[in-house]
């Protein structure tokens, strides 16, 4: 009365194939928190005028100027970058809580691609309910 235990096999495949993709996510994961440092950086490359022109385009802010205007997406992109990252891969019951940073940072990036005076000002009075 001895029974044949084949799920032992299968599940060692299953097992393999769910380690290397969740390696492989993990890699995509850690390489988007590893280049934060250098997508934060980034706004030093912009030009410190209103203008920005080059062989291809001209660009106009109603900024102080671009390089002003990347500080401020990059202030805001960044750690929503992070929080979305902490949201999807925390299996914590509160991870829920996260939402509303997210959605403070989401508004907040929002008013700056419209471009629109009074940069964090008002957003929390909109946020809040």
């Amino acid at each position: 009365m001895i029974k044949q235990n084949n799920k032992s096999i299968e599940t060692e495949t299953d097992l393999h194939k769910t380690d290397k993709r969740s390696v492989f996510n993990g890699s995509i994961v850690a390489f988007c928190i590893l280049a934060t440092p250098f997508l934060f950086y980034s706004y030093k490359s912009f030009p410190e005028s209103t203008i920005w022109e080059t062989s291809f385009f001209s660009l106009e802010t109603t900024f102080y100027s671009w390089f002003d205007y990347a500080w401020y997406i990059a202030n805001k992109l960044i750690p929503l970058l992070l929080l979305f990252i902490w949201f999807f891969t925390c299996k914590h019951w509160w991870h829920w809580v996260l939402l509303v940073p997210i959605g403070m940072y989401s508004f907040q990036t929002w008013g700056l691609i419209q471009e629109y005076d009074g940069v964090d000002e008002l957003e929390l009075y909109y946020v809040f309910p």
